[in-house]
């Protein structure tokens, strides 16, 4: 529902702008979910989670600043190190897994001013809402199908959000979520990067939802024999398909991939092991990326104008058209925020509606009269 830029604030340190995009800018449910993401992101402060530094409005547009970061998604280290014949090491799997699990922690922990539980549930946890930076950073990216207690958004029954294989057996059901449902989608990913190959995803959406309800995870070793049987009794602990077998919490999760670490490497610089798997997954991707972002932030002439307090729309003057079926998010693998943004028709509006009604009652005018002026002529005929 929107476009990323590259921007520069107001002390010149590069962001990410995410605006939302023309044709959802007069749309109702959109721009609900867009400021409940905002809010949502904004409350969360951590050093696995994007930061959302500013929420505000410009010229009608609803946009977000986040931090930028400078490095590739989990989805996209994957599909580099498949096509490069590069393995991604367990102890990188159990990393990420670590980290992710601490930001997610966070946002599961997360409060309103009173002090309140949110109750979030990110409901998207997947490779393409996993970033790395280059500098071995793991960020948890994308709260905009997060589940909380006071998003103005509500998902009426029946709707599935998310990415299907990346759903948990309970989400595909329609029961109720909870934490454990992020930590189901964490072990997910973690078992299809480590294995290069999917676990639920089927021909059709159908058999995937039948698979995942069904949640048969094959053991690793089966298909690697050099799978380390300790990070195995992790992933199974994430993968049972009862939520009351998983881990309670991602704390618990992340302690487990920690204890992992710590037996199976001791000691080990794990940023830096990342950082150098991402410079021999991406090669010359990486100079030119970063080379990109140079030439942004030298070709930027001045900071935003404004950074003003987002108000929130009058959204009872505005249209509705949300879609009649289940919404299900698949998202593209993220890249550098960079672009023109996307284009499209604009959604119609309640003005555009209203000119139909006097166009129509003079269309009827017009007929009766020329059906009344036959009748005449006959009737004077006889």
């Amino acid at each position: 529902m929107a476009s990323v830029y590259v921007g520069a604030g107001p002390d010149g340190v590069q962001v990410a702008l995410k605006v939302i995009k023309t044709e959802y800018a007069q749309n109702k449910e959109f721009l609900t979910m867009f400021m409940d993401e905002g809010k949502l992101a904004s409350r969360l402060s951590h050093p696995n989670i994007i930061r959302v530094l500013s929420l505000g409005e410009e010229d009608g547009r609803l946009y977000m600043a986040m931090e930028l970061l400078r490095g590739q998604s989990l989805y996209s280290l994957w599909d580099a190190s498949r096509k490069r014949g590069i393995t991604v090491p367990p102890d990188v799997i159990a990393y990420i897994g670590a980290e992710v699990s601490a930001g997610l922690h966070h946002a599961h922990e997360a409060t309103d001013e009173a002090g309140k539980p949110l109750q979030i549930v990110h409901r998207d946890v997947n490779p393409s809402n996993v970033l790395l930076a280059y500098s071995g950073e793991v960020k948890v990216i994308d709260f905009g199908l997060a589940k909380a207690v006071n998003r103005s958004s509500q998902t009426a029954a029946g709707i599935v959000k998310g990415k299907i294989a990346y759903l948990s057996p309970e989400q595909v059901s329609g029961k109720p979520l909870d934490r454990r449902a992020d930590i189901f989608s964490l072990g997910t990913t973690l078992w299809e990067v480590s294995l290069n190959r999917r676990l639920f995803k089927g021909e059709t959406k159908v058999e995937t939802i039948h698979k995942i309800h069904k949640a048969d995870v094959p053991e690793p070793a089966t298909i690697d024999p050099t799978y380390p049987d300790l990070l195995w009794e992790v992933l199974h602990r994430c993968l049972m398909r009862l939520p009351a077998e998983r881990f309670s919490t991602a704390r618990e999760s992340e302690i487990a991939f920690r204890e992992y670490l710590a037996r199976e490497a001791p000691g080990r610089d794990m940023p830096g092991a990342v950082a150098d798997l991402m410079v021999r997954a991406f090669g010359e991707d990486k100079t030119k990326q970063e080379a990109w972002l140079d030439n942004a932030a030298r070709a930027s002439t001045k900071p935003l104008p404004t950074l003003r307090p987002m108000q929130a729309p009058s959204l009872s003057s505005l249209p509705s058209s949300a879609p009649p079926e289940a919404p299900v998010s698949s998202p593209a693998p993220p890249s550098t925020p960079m672009g023109p943004e996307a284009t499209g028709p604009r959604a119609p509006t309640q003005k555009k509606a209203s000119w139909l009604v006097p166009i129509g009652l003079v269309v009827v005018f017009l007929v009766l009269l020329a059906v009344g002026g036959v009748l005449i002529q006959r009737w004077a005929s006889h």
